[in-house]
């Protein structure tokens, strides 16, 4: 279970929660990807497992802006505050 008692919503912040897609039938695990401050984390549905991304930890805090997932499931896209995209394959890490 994730939780962040003290955290603070960034007002530049537009999407910090995304579902990866149910329909996916490849999908060996389904996804939930949120930012908590300055770290994304994945969990899976099913088994409540959660860690967080590697190398989307931050020093600047809360600069995450959104996160999504792409229609396969396969990856997670993030982006910045400062104009940072990055994309994170799910199934390799």
């Amino acid at each position: 279970m994730l939780s962040s008692p003290a955290i603070t919503i960034n007002p530049l912040a537009t999407q910090l929660i995304d579902w990866g897609p149910a329909y996916n039938p490849l999908a060996s695990k389904k996804l939930f990807a949120i930012a908590l401050e300055d770290t994304v984390y994945l969990q899976d549905v099913f088994s409540r497992e959660a860690e967080a991304v590697p190398g989307f930890e931050s020093p600047d805090e809360s600069n995450i802006s959104s996160l999504s997932f792409d229609r396969s499931g396969g990856a997670l896209l993030v982006s910045q505050v400062t104009g940072i995209v990055s994309i994170y394959d799910v199934s390799t890490g």
